[in-house]
């Protein structure tokens, strides 16, 4: 029944996480979607990834990145760019208006983040994280190697 219970709670956590992601992207007009691309073009060497790339990093299909780089082209936060040694290959890019509208999220969804874990003691936010790591672990199979933060 523990089980039960706390994965019940774990469920609502979780939509409730993702409905105020949802709202808060979309206050700064952007899908989640949209806002996992910025991050992983800016994540990436030269902020740039090939198009094919990005649909593995972010697991969706093809079809739903060219539709998510569209939107981002259309809005100016990122641009499209050929690869000069690969006629076939289109890269992503991280425009400075991309790139200037993530500095200002980053600060806002650490001050997000720090609201949602007050009140939590260290030791129970590393116990979250070993919890949460662990089920990541039961249902894909795979070990889980998340390095620490200071």
């Amino acid at each position: 029944m523990r089980a039960v219970e706390a994965m019940t709670a774990l469920r609502i956590t979780a939509r409730l996480t993702k409905q105020l992601m949802d709202r808060w992207a979309d206050k700064h007009g952007l899908s989640e979607g949209r806002l996992h691309v910025l991050f992983q073009l800016a994540a990436a060497p030269a902020h740039q990834l090939p198009l094919g790339q990005l649909a593995e990093q972010l697991e969706v299909t093809a079809r739903n990145v060219t539709g998510l780089i569209d939107h981002l082209e259309r809005d100016g936060l990122v641009e499209r760019v050929d690869d000069p040694n690969d006629r076939r290959s289109i890269y992503a890019r991280l425009t400075p208006a991309g790139g200037k509208l993530l500095e200002g999220l980053r600060g806002q969804g650490l001050q997000w983040q720090m609201k949602i874990a007050s009140g939590l003691s260290i030791e129970e936010l590393e116990q979250l994280r070993h919890s949460c790591l662990k089920l990541i672990e039961n249902m894909t199979g795979a070990r889980v190697a998340v390095g620490r933060s200071a």
